[in-house]
């Protein structure tokens, strides 16, 4: 009887996934399976295995997706930089415009209201004025007209670094003789629209002051 039985052939190992790799499909290590089953002595070697020769294209078409993916992180991150780098400037330059009108306002009313007026205060006030006007009423003017956007720009960026030298050196100036501002107060406030205690006032806000001065520099500086 044993003559017309069919005896079955015994599975090849190779042709067929062992009980350990059907286990540890189970418990999610496919890394592992694939390793095991495609780098065998078929010849296939498989492109993430350790016997595997330099990147595959699969890898590297991988590895240059994630690529591109941070660099688009990094351009919306970029992008909402500029952004608010660009609003601050924008801002800056109306701070600027009245900042400059309102010097150039008070050094005229000093100058013309007064027969002996502070010299040094209306100096001070024109020419600081002027500058402040005429270089954020270029970059403004570059925001509002696209064929002009480049010159005025760059007159007001040459001109801003100067700028922030000045209120650099007029901390400077207020932090080591602070006494001699306080006494040509008291010597012209008659003639600068102040009061007889405005050395008591500003004596008390001087931090304010030296505060307003430190941003508006690093804002210049930042433009």
């Amino acid at each position: 009887m044993g003559f017309f039985t069919k005896k079955e052939s015994e599975p090849n190992k190779n042709d067929s996934i062992s009980t350990a790799a059907w286990q540890s499909i189970a418990s999610g290590d496919i890394s592992r399976v694939l390793d095991n089953t495609l780098d065998d002595n078929s010849g296939f070697v498989h492109p993430e295995g350790p016997m595997a020769l330099g990147q595959s294209a699969w890898a590297i078409e991988r590895q240059s997706q994630q690529l591109e993916l941070e660099d688009v992180h990094r351009r919306e991150y970029m992008g909402c930089c500029s952004k608010l780098l660009e609003w601050m400037i924008k801002t800056l330059h109306v701070i600027d415009v009245f900042l400059g009108l309102t010097l150039i306002i008070y050094g005229s009313l000093l100058q013309t209201q007064f027969e002996h007026p502070a010299r040094a205060a209306v100096l001070f006030c024109l020419l600081f004025g002027s500058i402040l006007l005429t270089s954020s009423a270029v970059g403004i003017f570059s925001y509002a007209s696209p064929s002009c956007s480049r010159w005025g720009l760059l007159v007001s960026g040459f001109v801003a670094p100067y700028l922030s030298v000045i209120y650099v050196t007029m901390i400077i100036a207020l932090v080591g003789d602070s006494s001699g501002f306080f006494m040509y107060l008291e010597d012209h406030h008659d003639v600068m629209y102040f009061g007889e205690d405005v050395v008591e006032n500003l004596e008390s806000s001087m931090p304010l002051v030296y505060g307003t001065l430190g941003i508006l520099a690093g804002l210049e500086f930042a433009r």
